[in-house]
């Protein structure tokens, strides 16, 4: 799903004269290929990542501290296209901010959360 914009150029010559140049269609395609949340949040015990993929991926989930120090690697694989879902074992962490990122071969998205 992208967008479609239309441009055209408008030049002036010394005189004051202009003309508008033919009319351009750009297209930008969304590259984000994953939609990704994580419930309940904030948490205490556990909670559950999911996300979709547009296609075949590999993916890996990681848990992030609020200073960005990598606290664990949830999961790593291949999947297919489709709705997945991942539980994390949030008890032992301590209270505070996090950060969920999943990695792609088509680019990384980040959502955030607190433990309680």
């Amino acid at each position: 799903e992208g967008s479609v914009f239309f441009y055209r150029l408008k030049q002036w010559d010394a005189d004051g004269k202009f003309t508008y140049s033919r009319v351009v269609a750009v297209e930008f395609q969304n590259k984000k290929t994953v939609k990704l949340t994580i419930s309940p949040n904030p948490m205490t015990e556990s909670a559950t990542i999911a996300f979709s993929l547009l296609h075949i991926e590999g993916v890996e989930l990681s848990v992030f501290n609020a200073v960005g120090q990598l606290v664990s690697v949830v999961f790593t694989g291949q999947l297919d296209a489709g709705t997945h879902s991942q539980n994390v074992n949030v008890a032992s962490l301590s209270s505070g901010n996090y950060f969920v990122k999943c990695t792609t071969n088509g680019g990384t998205t980040v959502v955030s959360f607190i433990k309680n």
